[in-house]
């Protein structure tokens, strides 16, 4: 099997040699003599584009531009409409003999006054120059992150990503089909402002080396700009896969009007299709000592699907994202992955495509860092008389104002005064400090107290209940005035439970950061 792999791997190289041509691809533009925009880059171009051409134009632009969500504004404009003059470059099947390609992208957002193309039979090397000066950027970057694309780092994109998403995500089932469908295509905007931000760049970043990449993001850009909801999003699909991908069954049906028949043949479907990943992983990486990890990884993810769509409700719908997350990672205990960031970069070297090294590694340690990300959810509205967390922290501290029990005499004052207490120890324990120490300190083989969804269990008998949402899938409540509709004994079992938890975490955590560890 390997030598079956390295022999394709090989032949891929043949067709991914470094003289297939490169052309200047992207977009340079001035504004009163000043370069506004640059994401200009020589790139490698797709096989059998063969020339390189370059369009020349000058525009007016009215209402600041048309297109939403772009990443550069021109200097000294303030609202109103202005001239500019660019240029555009690309990788093409056939020279250019007017600007009749481009017109149609050009006046989407303002008036084309002048154009003119130029064309050349592509090299290894651009055959045709912009001829505006080239924008300064900067194209700094912290050493734990890498700029997967040009435009940002890997973990912000990352970040960025899941956090558009998850308001989504986390709302499922959704009720109201037509303020699910608003909220689609505000994640769809908010996804396509981080594309376009990535792409947007004339700095260099890790994958500039593969041929018909950084060529298309000139495409990706103002598509990304311009898809502002699901049926725009389906349209293009459509047209770029010649009607072969229909996206408008998956909105339909699996989406804000979900059929839950439907969503049952599509997890079929991808399982039938389900590729062994195990086996070419062998073939690539033969010391990597999990044989099964990806197969097993493959079938939780068909289960998450499954568990996803037979959510009952939002809390349920969280609890699915991290218990899943939590499946998933715990396939990988015990696994040498770092094979894969060791032999990465020989492996895209048959293919003829230089990385670094070190970058792979910090790519491969970043991925790791988010493989159980998941934003926080955000807490429903509040009953009136639920307190606002501090600021300063992501999940913040509480104060539950247990002084106005402190006078009490009676044994029902007595235990609201206690109940109050024990609430805001453990309610800013699991979620403020516990918070804290998995940034710190991750797991580091503790078993940490366990918090479920308190929405579920805690009643109160007339005063407002008090949910709080607290780090990997907590949700924390109390009783605001502490009557709690509960036997007594049902309060003491359950502070019996947080303490035993508490004191078995605290002898651990006393045990680890021993000095001395021999023992």
């Amino acid at each position: 099997m390997k030598i079956v792999v390295l022999t394709i791997l090989s032949l891929l190289a043949v067709a991914t040699a470094q003289d297939k041509p490169r052309c200047l691809t992207g977009t340079r533009v001035q504004v009163e003599d000043i370069t506004a925009f640059d994401n200009v880059f020589a790139s490698w171009c797709a096989e059998g584009q063969n020339f390189c051409n370059v369009f020349r134009y000058e525009q007016s632009i009215v209402n600041d531009g048309v297109v939403q969500n772009t990443t550069w504004s021109a200097p000294n404009t303030q609202g109103k409409g202005y001239n500019l003059t660019g240029e555009y470059g690309e990788c093409a099947y056939a020279p250019a003999d007017d600007c009749s390609t481009v017109l149609p992208f050009l006046t989407t957002t303002g008036v084309v006054k002048s154009c003119n193309s130029a064309s050349c039979n592509a090299t290894s090397e651009p055959c045709l120059n912009i001829a505006f000066p080239k924008a300064e950027t900067d194209c700094s970057i912290p050493d734990d992150d890498v700029r997967l694309f040009p435009g940002c780092g890997m973990k912000s994109m990352i970040k960025d990503a899941f956090d558009c998403a998850a308001p989504f995500l986390y709302k499922f089932p959704h009720t109201d089909p037509d303020s699910c469908d608003d909220q689609l295509s505000t994640m769809l905007q908010c996804l396509g402002a981080i594309a376009t931000i990535c792409v947007d760049s004339n700095c260099r970043s890790m994958l500039d080396e593969l041929p018909d990449f950084r060529s298309r993001f000139s495409e990706v850009s103002f598509w990304a700009a311009s898809i502002n909801s699901s049926h725009q999003l389906v349209e293009v699909v459509k047209y770029y896969t010649g009607g072969a991908v229909d996206l408008q069954f998956i909105v339909d049906e699996h989406m804000c009007r979900v059929n839950r028949t439907a969503v049952e043949a599509t997890i079929s479907q991808l399982e039938d299709a389900e590729v062994d990943i195990d086996e070419l992983v062998k073939a690539l990486f033969p010391t990597f000592n999990c044989p099964f990890a990806f197969s097993q990884i493959q079938s939780f993810g068909f289960q998450f699907l499954r568990d996803f769509y037979n959510s009952d409700n939002e809390d349920d719908t969280y609890r699915v994202f991290t218990d899943s997350v939590g499946r998933m990672m715990g396939v990988l205990d015990g696994c040498n992955v770092e094979i894969f960031q060791e032999r990465l970069p020989e492996i895209l070297g048959y293919l003829n495509v230089t990385v670094d090294a070190d970058k792979v590694k910090t790519a491969f340690a970043i991925a790791m860092e988010f493989a159980d990300y998941l934003p926080a959810t955000v807490a429903p509205p509040q009953p009136a008389g639920c307190p606002v967390e501090a600021e300063g922290y992501e999940y913040g501290l509480v104060q539950l104002d247990c002084e106005r029990f402190q006078n009490e005499t009676s044994r029902c004052g007595r235990r609201k005064a206690w109940t109050c207490h024990f609430s805001e120890w453990r309610l800013n324990f699991l979620r403020t400090w516990l918070n804290e120490f998995y940034k710190r300190h991750g797991d580091e083989a503790i078993s940490t107290p366990e918090c479920a969804n308190d929405n579920d269990i805690v009643k109160c008998k007339d005063s407002d209940k008090c949910c709080y949402k607290g780090p990997r899938g907590c949700n924390l409540c109390y009783c605001s005035g502490h009557d709690y509709d509960h036997s007594h004994s049902e309060i003491l079992g359950a502070w019996r439970h947080s303490y035993n938890q508490w004191n078995k975490f605290f002898q651990s955590w006393q045990s680890l950061n021993r000095d001395d560890r021999c023992f």
